[in-house]
């Protein structure tokens, strides 16, 4: 029964970025895990379109009876009913968590994205030496090192990646007036086919979450919608929640 709670981890958003991967690669390659989950879901979303309180009450009486009436029967059928009444009991406690627990909020959206693009940042071709250096630091959780060696590069030559990644990682860092500061050096480089500064610098107001940074968070992500196809998707879904 570990793969239920696995299964309901997941889908309720508690596992790392690392564990999702894993999750999703599992689903790939074990068609059994595969099928397990194809089963929570379809379980999950007939709880769902059947629970009241009604259907509740009378889940209880009938749990309560059966296993009065297994006592007696055999191990296997007994060990049967434990395993079925195991998995209804977490897709219970599962929707009960979605229907009763606060869905996220912009703020939650800002950190899963960091969660997910930041601690693992790309290694891009054509980068020198001390940018793989800074990314591989980053990517160790050696912050405070990575940090210094962008932020060398980013005053040395006006590089926009190490510029991008100073930011990012002072965000990690939980240091966000410095984020947004490199986010909004980037956001000035119009020469750059794809920048993300506004996207980021958004992110970092909604996690600074000031007086005022909200309403700046929103009209910043309203201009990534318009003007940024590669952080348009999460920047209507965070604008969403504003």
């Amino acid at each position: 029964m570990s793969d239920f709670n696995h299964i309901s981890d997941y889908f309720s958003g508690t596992l790392s970025p690392e564990e999702m991967k894993l999750f999703d690669q599992k689903i790939i390659q074990d068609p059994a895990f595969a099928e397990e989950v194809a089963f929570y879901c379809n379980a999950l979303q007939e709880t769902k379109n059947q629970l009241d309180t009604e259907k509740k009450n009378r889940f209880r009486k009938l749990y309560a009876n059966g296993s009065a009436q297994q006592k007696n029967k055999p191990v296997f059928f007994m060990q049967r009913w434990v395993q079925v009444a195991a998995a209804a009991i977490i897709i219970i406690a599962a929707l009960a968590g979605w229907l009763l627990w606060p869905q996220p909020g912009a703020h939650d959206l800002a950190d899963k994205y960091i969660q997910q693009h930041f601690y693992q940042l790309p290694n891009t071709m054509g980068t020198t030496d001390s940018l793989q250096t800074a990314i591989a630091l980053n990517n160790r959780n050696q912050l405070p090192e990575a940090l210094a060696i962008f932020e060398k590069l980013a005053v040395a030559g006006k590089n926009e990646t190490a510029i991008k990644n100073a930011g990012i990682v002072s965000l990690r860092m939980k240091n966000y007036d410095k984020a947004i500061s490199y986010f909004s050096q980037l956001e000035q480089m119009a020469h750059l086919y794809a920048n993300p500064g506004k996207f980021y610098k958004a992110l970092a107001l909604l996690q600074r979450n000031l007086p005022g940074d909200k309403e700046t968070a929103k009209q910043l992500l309203k201009a990534v919608i318009e003007i940024d196809p590669e952080n348009r998707e999460e920047a209507t879904g965070i604008v969403k929640k504003l």
